[in-house]
């Protein structure tokens, strides 16, 4: 029977700075038309927003896990936040675009050192017997952020502008550093040391996971993000409240699967809801395809949403296979290998599109999504805390001990 976890104070605390971490990028794009009109920027110029952000977390997503181990996890978060409030405070005081690209590489800095910091944290407070629910339920505060961001941005761009955007951040962020200075502690516990994670060697799972992780971003923000709501507006000719319904089923399809993966990945394995969002992925892609009206697109993007869950899943079986020791660089390279794939995917995407069209964007990604389900399938293994899959015992056919 499902039922909502329980969690300590630090854990609810770090969900809560996730929650406002994240509504720093899902916030930007209701600004960007006044941003691109103050300024006058091309188009070319205004994607620039995106990619400064992305590009500095880039940069910073190794670092950041490599001094996990020399720092105390408070000391960090502090860092990441007062970062992000400056940037806040020059983004609503710049004069120039060039202030404003500034400000945005120093929000990524930030985040990179907040959402680096806790997922690690949360990796080592929870045990494999939990790790799902936690890491899920970080997942959710995630993708919360992303739909409430957005609509809250909108609302005070049209009430007082869109640089009282970045006022209101600064409290909610002033709010995340209250918090953490309350909850957040500053050493790693015993325990933490203890049940993080396993004995190390599983190299092959975990380049695995990084290419896991790799294609989550790049089949997110290159085809997701920019290919599907293409084909919608360039091939089916939809007008842009049917293309912005499309993009909300699958950001609501990530927020109801993602966390219901992990959280049942405690009982019934990782692996099993990894290859589901993998194939999930590539049969949402190779749909797109057929998709020759709008309720055919609906259903690839309803696929395409619940392939998400592979975000989800490569942190959790880290989380089980690393030694506390080796933490802060396996979690920093797969932070790389995420923003990587945020930067490669919209660009290799694009340009696929306007050399070859959109079925050879869509049978790229399809391609190596399928690619990646096969190697995931041959070289990631359950952790032996768990049993064997029971579809019976999923599907309640049979009772349960």
């Amino acid at each position: 029977m499902f039922s909502l976890p329980k969690f300590d104070s630090e854990v609810a605390a770090l969900f809560f700075i996730t929650f406002i971490v994240g509504s720093s990028v899902s916030m930007l794009a209701p600004l960007l038309p006044e941003i691109k009109q103050e300024f006058g920027l091309s188009y070319t110029a205004a994607a620039l927003v995106f990619s400064s952000y992305g590009i500095a977390r880039l940069f910073l997503s190794l670092p950041a896990g490599y001094v996990y181990n020399r720092v105390n996890r408070k000391l960090l978060l502090a860092s990441g936040l007062l970062l992000m409030l400056a940037s806040s405070l020059m983004a609503f005081r710049a004069s120039s675009f060039a202030e404003f690209i500034a400000s945005q590489v120093v929000m990524g800095a930030g985040f990179s050192f907040c959402v680096t910091t806790v997922i690690i944290s949360l990796s080592g407070l929870s045990t494999k017997s939990n790790r799902g629910k936690v890491m899920g339920s970080n997942t959710f505060a995630r993708s919360a952020a992303a739909t409430v961001a957005p609509a809250a941005a909108g609302f005070i761009t049209l009430s007082l502008g869109w640089r009282a955007v970045y006022l209101f951040y600064v409290i909610a962020l002033g709010a995340a550093l209250v918090v953490m200075h309350r909850y957040a502690k500053r050493q790693i516990t015993a325990r933490e040391e203890r049940e993080h994670g396993g004995k190390g060697g599983n190299t092959g799972m975990l380049l695995v996971l990084f290419v896991v992780t790799f294609l989550a971003t790049f089949s997110t923000a290159g085809f997701k993000s920019n290919v599907v709501p293409l084909y919608g507006s360039d091939v089916l000719r939809l007008d842009t409240a049917t293309i912005s319904m499309v993009l909300s089923l699958m950001a609501f399809m990530h927020l109801v699967t993602s966390p219901i993966a992990a959280w049942y990945s405690d009982k019934y394995g990782r692996r099993i809801f990894l290859l589901i969002g993998l194939a999930a992925t590539a049969l949402g892609s190779f749909a797109l395809l057929f998709a020759a009206d709008v309720a055919l697109l609906i259903a690839a993007a309803a696929l395409l949403g619940v392939g998400t869950m592979i975000f989800v899943t490569p942190p959790i079986i880290m989380g089980d296979i690393t030694p506390h020791r080796q933490a802060g660089r396996n979690y920093g390279i797969l932070r790389f290998t995420q923003d990587l794939g945020f930067v490669v995917g919209p660009v290799l995407l694009g340009y696929t599109v306007d050399t070859y069209g959109f079925g050879a964007a869509a049978l790229l990604t399809g391609f190596l999504s399928l690619f990646v389900f096969v190697l995931a399938y041959v070289v990631v293994k359950e952790p032996e805390t768990h049993a064997k899959l029971n579809w019976k015992r999923i599907l309640q056919i049979e009772a349960e001990d």
